[in-house]
Order: structure tokens, then sequence, then C-alpha cells
């Protein structure tokens, strides 16, 4: 059994260590670099990536690109780990965080999260990504689950324009290009610029016959733009042979059908492929 002065040793100790690691957190989470880097150098390089995982991201979160490489190289905490439920990588670019970022990808060897980054219009940081894969975008490693490159994430014009170079022809595994998805996200801005400005053939279609104006079936600003503007015609069928009134139909878009019927007479006994005209189509919406 301890002596007292042994336990009464251990018991200090302990309370020590308690409240170092209470301090450290306290300066990582209330953002004190200086106080940080300071009780960094008192914790153990063995331990405290164990105790203490979640430092790391607040490190890159608080824009501490110093503090975080000592972290990854002194203290083991690993670079390609989850942290406070995100990726090391991801956590930077969202803090737009750029000189971290660029840390994570060329010292780190962390992939480039280009989707996440151009879908959130961080420039500065996709910048970053692209010139340290020396530009390489359209490759396949580059790839979401689905075959889609940085392309089809685009929601922010000022991040069109810079990858605009790309080919924006290019297909993901469904056959669908920048426009498609633009049409689908409802991004008209996106779309007359793609249109407008480089000539895109509205006519292109993806896996399942569907152009830009079946895609943008839920956005009536697109339909009208597509159909008065592009002169798309609204007659023209997808693989299965529905044309753009079937879509509509099916998905009960009331106000894109009462467009189409009003304004451009559509024959409503038009079939598809399976002999179904729109009322076939849109029998589940009462």
């Amino acid at each position: 059994m301890p002596r007292p002065a042994t336990a009464y040793a251990t018991l200090l100790v302990l309370v020590v260590c308690h409240s170092s690691l209470m301090a450290t957190w306290s300066a990582f989470t209330g953002k004190d670099h200086e106080k940080a880097v300071e009780l960094l150098r008192l914790r153990n390089p063995n331990v405290l990536y164990r105790h203490e995982p979640d430092l790391l991201y607040y490190s890159i979160r608080n824009g501490w690109l110093d503090v975080t490489r000592d972290l990854i190289t002194i203290y083991r905490f690993d670079p390609h780990k989850y942290y406070n439920g995100e990726s090391c990588l991801y956590t930077a670019a969202r803090c737009n965080h750029v000189d971290i970022v660029e840390y994570l990808i060329k010292q780190c060897g962390c992939d480039p999260m280009m989707m996440t980054t151009a879908r959130e219009g961080l420039l500065d940081v996709l910048k970053c990504m692209v010139m340290n894969i020396n530009g390489h975008i359209m490759d396949e490693q580059y790839c979401d689950t689905n075959g889609q490159t940085v392309l089809s994430a685009v929601k922010h014009m000022d991040v069109v324009k810079y990858l605009i170079n790309c080919d924006i022809m290019t297909p993901d595994k469904d056959g669908n290009t920048i426009l498609h998805a633009a049409a689908s996200e409802g991004l008209l801005d996106i779309m007359k610029y793609l249109i407008n400005t480089h000539h895109y053939n509205l006519m292109v279609t993806n896996n399942y016959g569907e152009t830009a104006l079946h895609c943008a079936v839920k956005h009536i600003d697109v339909v009208k733009y597509l159909i008065n503007q592009c002169n798309c015609d609204i007659m023209t069928p997808d693989k299965d042979g529905n044309t753009i009134l079937h879509a509509a139909a099916s998905e009960g878009l009331l106000d894109i059908m009462k467009y189409l019927i009003n304004t451009h007479h559509y024959n409503l006994m038009v079939t598809n492929n399976y002999d179904e005209t729109v009322l076939h189509c849109a029998v589940k919406h009462i």
C-alpha cells in the first residue's frame, strides 16, 4: 500500500496534468496562438495525439500553419485522419486557409478535395489545389465516385470562369456535362455564360438521352430561357421517348406543364416508347 507522501505526490501529478490539458485545450479553442505555442512545448509528443486528438482540427481552423506543422511532424498527429468529424484538408479549405491547404497537399500527401472547394466557391483554395496537381483536374483520380470532375460541382461564376479552359464537354460516368449539371441545379447565370460565351451545343445528350432541357425541368426560369432564347425543341425525346412534358408530368410540376401547354400548344397525345401520354405520367399526382 503506497505511503501517504507517495499517494499525495501521485495525486498532485494527476492534477497538474489535468490542469495543463485544460489550459492547452482552452488556448486552442480560444484562438490564443501565443499561449498555445507556449503550452505545446510542455506536452509529451508521444501521448498528446491520443489524449487530445481534436487539437489538430482547432489548429487548422484557426489558420495556425506553424502549430499545424508541429502537431503533425513532432506530436505525431495523422493528417489523413478525421478530426471533429472532418478531414484536415476539408477544414483548411472550408476556412479558406490557402497556406495550410498547400502544406497538407504538398508535404502530407493529402488528396485534393476540388469538388467541395469548387462547390463552396473557395477560388483561392481551388487555385492552390490545381497548381499543386499541375492542372490535371480532369484526371480520373480526381473524379468523385460518380465519375464527376470538378466542373460538375461549380455554382459560382468566378470558379466557372477560372476553370473554363478545361474541356467543358467532358462527361461524367452518366454522360452529364457541366451544362447538364448547371441545368439540374437551376443555375441560370452559369448556363447563360456557358452558352453565350462558349457556344455550347444544347442538343448534347447524356447516357439517358436527356438534353439540358430535360435536366432543367424543375426550374421554370431555365426552361423558359432554353425554349425562348435558345430555341430548344420541346418535342425532343430522351432514350425512353419522354419529352420535357412527360418529365414534368411525372414530377407533378404543374407550373412547367401550364407554361408548355398554354404557351407552346404542346400535343398532349404524344406518347413515349411505352405508349404513355402525359396523362399516364401524371396519374400519381391528383
